[in-house]
């Protein structure tokens, strides 16, 4: 995307810009706990998260639950930096990895890996400044 690395890591960091990319907690809010709360656009569902972030690494991990003493390292977003070509704009990658608990049935990782492809959109166009 056309974002630098510092930029893209910083956006998915931040708690309350979580809540303008992830369809299954908008609208964030902060907590006194420092645990971030949110709802799906889905079933309207609270869900809680704390954010793990690694500067050294470009990685942010999201620790999601219903509750703030089950929350579960489940998303982890990365960023790596892409070279660009002189006189262009910075450029980097971002994935969201998702872990697939044993439970879950193939209907809910389908919704779930969809899910994720439509957030990386939203997360590209907020980057590159369409949002």
């Amino acid at each position: 995307m056309q974002a630098s690395a510092a930029h893209a890591y910083a956006f998915l960091a931040d708690g309350l810009s979580l809540g303008r990319w992830a369809l299954g907690c908008f609208t964030t809010s902060m907590r006194p706990d420092g645990v971030f709360a949110g709802h799906s656009l889905f079933d309207g569902k609270e869900l809680l998260v704390r954010i793990e972030a690694d500067p050294a690494t470009l990685t942010v991990t999201y620790h999601v639950g219903s509750a703030s003493n089950q929350l579960r390292p489940r998303i982890r977003a990365t960023v790596e930096a892409r070279p660009s070509l002189p006189g262009g704009a910075e450029q980097c990658l971002v994935s969201l990895l998702a872990e697939r608990t044993p439970d879950m049935a193939d209907e809910r990782w389908r919704h779930l890996t969809t899910t994720h492809a439509a957030e990386i959109l939203l997360i590209k166009a907020l980057m590159e400044g369409a949002g």
